[in-house]
């Protein structure tokens, strides 16, 4: 009895897309009709300063105008996979865009955020069910030299630093005064 109810409660988790189903997590599935989103270019800095913001800046077009959302799953190196942000897209931008996403770093002490190593993996999802191709960004956390955040805009991205897409909010109550809480495999972010 008590196998034929678990049974039943992870059929119908599957079916409603609960649980750890690819598309939960925001990963590629089958079975998608029409043409998927492609990310034509992307750029981020690869450091970034505890207590600034790390922008990333991104180009996507759509031939079906229906994007739905942007995808971005943060990893630390060692702690594995975190929560899965999405930053859902409106209006002109569901057929293309230049913008940028935002993730605001937590202040962390210089001996906490020494040699901290984040990977970023984003893809975008259209209205059918299609998505890009993933990419994977890297950046470390370093305190960059007084007078500057180490984020200069490049030449080729200044137009999309004006386009303001959406933010991967990371949650304060992980963390502590003397640095981060382990969190399992939810990592620290």
């Amino acid at each position: 009895m008590v196998k034929k109810m678990l049974s039943g409660l992870a059929t119908l988790g599957m079916l409603t897309g609960c649980g750890t189903s690819p598309q939960f997590y925001g990963w590629p599935t089958q079975g998608g009709t029409g043409t998927p989103p492609v990310i034509e270019a992307y750029y981020a800095p690869k450091s970034v300063a505890p207590g600034s913001t790390w922008n990333i800046y991104l180009r996507a077009k759509d031939p079906d105008r229906d994007m739905l959302y942007i995808a971005c799953m943060p990893y630390e190196t060692g702690y594995g996979p975190l929560d899965t942000a999405e930053i859902p897209l409106k209006g002109d931008d569901r057929a293309e865009f230049s913008g940028y996403v935002a993730m605001p770093i937590p202040a962390f002490d210089p001996i906490s955020a020494a040699g901290m190593n984040f990977t970023m993996t984003i893809l975008i999802r259209d209205q059918q069910g299609n998505a890009s191709k993933s990419i994977q960004l890297s950046f470390t956390l370093s305190y960059a030299p007084a007078g500057g955040s180490g984020q200069a805009v490049p030449p080729q991205w200044q137009a999309a630093a004006n386009h303001h897409l959406g933010d991967i909010l990371v949650d304060p109550s992980l963390f502590t005064d003397s640095g981060v809480q382990g969190g399992g495999s939810r990592g620290r972010f």
